[in-house]
């Protein structure tokens, strides 16, 4: 089930200024704040991405540190690897919406909102979005 942050939820009215593109990649990310352990490095992969934002699936996190994700808005440091590229494309991005992914496992889907990327990386991503 998706959480609500700001009134608004995972469903409903699109709202994406762009089409998200079905893409299984390789992401690694930080979360950037003062609660956070910063040193502390995920690792998952996407399940779709655009040159707005990335749904990250598959995310272990501590029950603790997912309630500050979703109240706080949180900054994330992501890299997204993908095969056509030697270098990761790095971008900084906020948590917009979380779900769970595996009840069992205790996996979390993040939807994401990319907040800075260069303009280098972004033009990386956006060509192999659309071949």
């Amino acid at each position: 089930m998706a959480k609500k942050i700001n009134g608004h939820c995972s469903w409903g009215m699109n709202r994406r200024k762009r089409k998200r593109v079905s893409l299984n990649v390789l992401v690694e990310f930080k979360i950037c704040d003062k609660i956070a352990n910063r040193t502390k490095r995920y690792r998952s992969e996407s399940v779709n991405i655009s040159g707005n934002g990335i749904l990250i699936n598959g995310v272990h996190i501590p029950a603790k540190l997912l309630s500050h994700l979703i109240q706080q808005e949180s900054c994330l440091v992501i890299e997204i690897f993908l095969s056509v590229s030697p270098h990761p494309i790095k971008a900084k991005g906020k948590v917009v919406w979380i779900t769970k992914d595996n009840k069992e496992k205790g996996d979390y889907g993040l939807g994401v909102k990319f907040i800075s990327i260069s303009e280098k990386d972004k033009v990386i991503l956006m060509e192999n979005l659309v071949s």
